[in-house]
């Protein structure tokens, strides 16, 4: 049972503190979006009170939150701009667009689990996300509706770069996901960036997490 007075602000705070800070997570405006986004409320009641663990937590129906250290790494990476529009595909309860939410101008919430999609709405609006839009669709066939994107996020593994998602980019515009091979345990975070007739990867600091499926 969770403790009446957990004290959810102080371990976010540390979770900033030794978790980011020691990773190398610099950007202070991406700090800024972990210290002020309640991770506990996108998650299961069972699982508020190692919210801010440094592993991966489990949302059921295949979708994850990655650790803390690892989604910091990955946005650190794709650097997103305060004019861009971004599409967050898998957003399960919508913790990883809320925090996108003041790092950008608007933020698609791509999610095909019917009952997830419905509680990002609701959750992102508690918080104060309020240019997260939540739709509902095939992960895999993107939303072209709203595209070309300047930033796509995949949340979780890919066995393959999805070509159907960098036909939604805009030129020079970059997608980021975690690239797992058939049969491993792990993946390794890469960042794509679209070029005339294709896409090519950017190079940043090498990043490992653990996936236990792939998500497309």
């Amino acid at each position: 049972m969770m403790p009446v007075m957990f004290d959810f602000a102080k371990a976010r705070q540390s979770m900033v503190d030794s978790q980011l800070h020691t990773a190398g997570v610099i950007a202070p405006e991406i700090l800024n979006a972990f210290e002020t986004v309640p991770r506990e409320k996108f998650v299961p009641a069972n699982l508020k009170p190692v919210a801010y663990c440094d592993e991966s937590l489990s949302l059921g129906k295949g979708r994850y939150l990655v650790s803390p250290m690892v989604h910091a790494k990955m946005l650190q990476a794709a650097q997103p701009q305060p004019h861009e529009i971004v599409l967050d595909v898998g957003a399960a309860t919508g913790y990883g667009s809320a925090v996108l939410s003041p790092l950008c101008s608007t933020v698609i919430a791509l999610e095909s689990d019917k009952t997830m999609c419905a509680q990002i709405d609701k959750l992102c609006s508690t918080v104060g996300a309020c240019n997260v839009i939540a739709v509902d669709g095939v992960l895999a066939d993107g939303y072209a509706k709203h595209s070309p994107y300047d930033l796509i996020i995949v949340n979780g593994a890919c066995a393959d770069v999805p070509q159907s998602l960098v036909d939604q980019l805009a030129p020079e515009g970059r997608m980021l996901l975690i690239l797992k091979p058939p049969h491993q345990k792990s993946g390794a975070v890469q960042l794509i960036k679209k070029t005339i007739g294709g896409w090519k990867k950017t190079h940043f600091q090498h990043i490992l997490s653990l996936m236990p499926r792939c998500l497309i």
